[in-house]
């Protein structure tokens, strides 16, 4: 499992990745959290609001 959080570094993508990690730890699942702040890869994947979470690419 693969969380993408996409954004650029603002209190709330800081956050949102936060939640993810902590939610993941109370339900002991392993998952693997990746935070993408790079804008030309956001456009590509059509992102105009942050943060996103995509899930396995999703």
């Amino acid at each position: 499992m693969r969380f993408e959080v996409y954004g650029p570094g603002c209190p709330r993508c800081r956050n949102t990745e936060q939640t993810i990690k902590e939610v993941l730890a109370e339900m002991n699942i392993q998952a693997e959290v990746v935070k993408i702040s790079d804008i030309e890869v956001m456009l590509d994947k059509g992102i105009v609001k942050t943060p996103a979470v995509f899930l396995d690419g999703k």
